[in-house]
């Protein structure tokens, strides 16, 4: 590890232990959730009063896409790379209780805070566990801080599951949403049973920024996917959330060799 990452990670441990854990309210599809902040990052990305204020306000432009297909009450969902569960639980009230959602995490730090978020509001349908997605059942390490995101980034050793081990345990999922920090072409490997059913696809790829450390592509995810069937769709990651766009994807847009998100649905 450099120096440079010593000290950002010395800093992130500092900022952790200042910060003084709280809940907030929100309310996700008519329902009101509490959610655990128990940390720096937590706070950043889920602690926003204008949704507070409106609660009926527009959703992120993935979940409206996945919701003109097959994101539907009593849908099943698989939440790969939870973080703390909070895109899950908000995904967990839009397909009620007559569906479920599953949502993965190998952080052992985010898994706890996740169990925590889905104790306190009682979502018996969201399921956590705690583990790495990979392309072959094993071991992965990972940091038990809350700012190491990525496979590697730690010397805690957490289980290696695959997406295909989880359609056996919990049935075929309508939608698959993936942010696994780069480790996305592992993910699509271990889930060539589960595409058959064609579910739908969120994918946030890393390109530049860990896709290709793990030697991965977007060539490479492109290939992972059925060959027909799906209409692919990419967008631009905004700062501003109302001005993201979904275009056709085609390998000409002049922004895929950084992060991006690449949504998959099947055609009618």
């Amino acid at each position: 590890m450099s120096l440079r990452a010593k000290l950002h990670k010395i800093k992130m441990r500092m900022e952790g232990r200042r910060f003084i854990p709280y809940m907030i309210k929100r309310t996700f599809y008519g329902r009101e959730c509490q959610i655990y902040i128990a940390d720096p990052m937590g706070q950043t990305w889920y602690d926003h009063p204008q949704e507070a204020e409106d609660p009926n306000a527009k959703d992120s432009i993935e979940i409206e896409l996945l919701r003109s297909s097959k994101l539907k009450p009593g849908a099943c969902v698989f939440d790969l790379g939870a973080h703390q569960s909070v895109v899950a639980m908000k995904i967990a009230c839009l397909v009620g209780e007559q569906g479920h959602v599953v949502a993965v995490e190998a952080n052992p730090y985010n898994a706890r805070v996740s169990q925590k978020n889905q104790e306190i509001n009682q979502l018996k349908h969201l399921v956590i566990v705690p583990a790495a997605i990979s392309d072959k059942p094993g071991e992965l390490r990972f940091s038990d801080d809350w700012g190491d995101q990525k496979v590697g980034s730690g010397m805690v050793k957490v289980p290696a599951i695959t997406v295909d081990s989880l359609t056996e345990k919990y049935g075929a999922p309508d939608v698959v949403y993936v942010d696994v920090e780069g480790f996305e072409c592992q993910a699509l490997q271990g889930a060539q049973a589960t595409l058959k059913a064609w579910p739908d696809l969120y994918i946030e790829v890393h390109a530049g920024i860990g896709l290709e450390n793990f030697g991965g592509s977007v060539d490479k995810i492109l290939s992972l996917l059925p060959p027909t069937g799906y209409e692919l769709l990419a967008v631009e990651p905004c700062d501003d959330l109302s001005k993201e766009v979904a275009v056709p994807f085609h390998t000409g847009l002049p922004w895929l060799h950084k992060r991006f998100y690449l949504i998959a649905l099947l055609k009618d």
